[in-house]
């Protein structure tokens, strides 16, 4: 910032001073002006690396970027009878990895998902894959979309969940992220 104003006064000097040149006085010189133009690049919002995030912000989990966006807290439960309830999860998957530089191509599904009560119960993913309707769009169920670096999924994940509990959380967890990452309802 000092720099800025000491150019800019330096130009200022110049312009009053190029006047008496050709026997000009520096009153009949019109007067030079400088506009200076300063770009300034917005940062991205920073991405949460840790603890327990709001619905719709971002985890940093290594590999790609995770957010849970949205919770439907009772799914209708069709053609499957033994299930009473069922509650679902839109998420988001960006890949952060290049999997043709840094190894491992980046996979996505359902199995990495929980969803917790206030009670502290913890319930997976249905499981089920053929026969029933889940909320569309689905994320990746049973088997894992390879996803290249950049690439985005964004779909709902479904967990069976126990009648009458109040959902409090989502929680990704998985053995290729540093550490579990859990979003609050």
């Amino acid at each position: 910032m000092l720099r800025r104003q000491l150019v800019a006064a330096t130009l200022m000097m110049i312009a009053a001073g190029c006047g008496v040149a050709d026997g000009k006085t520096a009153s009949s010189v019109p007067a030079a002006t400088t506009t200076a133009t300063v770009t300034v690049t917005a940062k991205p919002d920073p991405v949460e690396q840790t603890g327990t995030l709001e619905l719709g912000q971002t985890a940093d989990v290594g590999f790609a970027r995770m957010t849970a966006l949205q919770v439907d807290p009772d799914v209708p439960v069709d053609n499957y009878k033994p299930q009473k309830r069922w509650s679902s999860v839109l998420v988001r998957a960006c890949a952060t990895v290049d999997r043709d530089k840094d190894g491992d191509p980046v996979q996505v599904s359902w199995a990495p998902w929980t969803v917790n009560d206030r009670q502290d119960g913890v319930y997976q993913i249905t499981g089920l894959t053929g026969g029933v309707t889940y909320p569309v769009p689905t994320y990746p169920t049973e088997t894992p979309q390879t996803l290249n670096k950049g690439q985005c999924i964004k779909g709902w994940v479904t967990f069976n969940v126990a009648p009458g509990v109040k959902l409090a959380s989502v929680t990704y967890t998985s053995d290729a992220a540093p550490r579990p990452v859990t979003w609050n309802f």
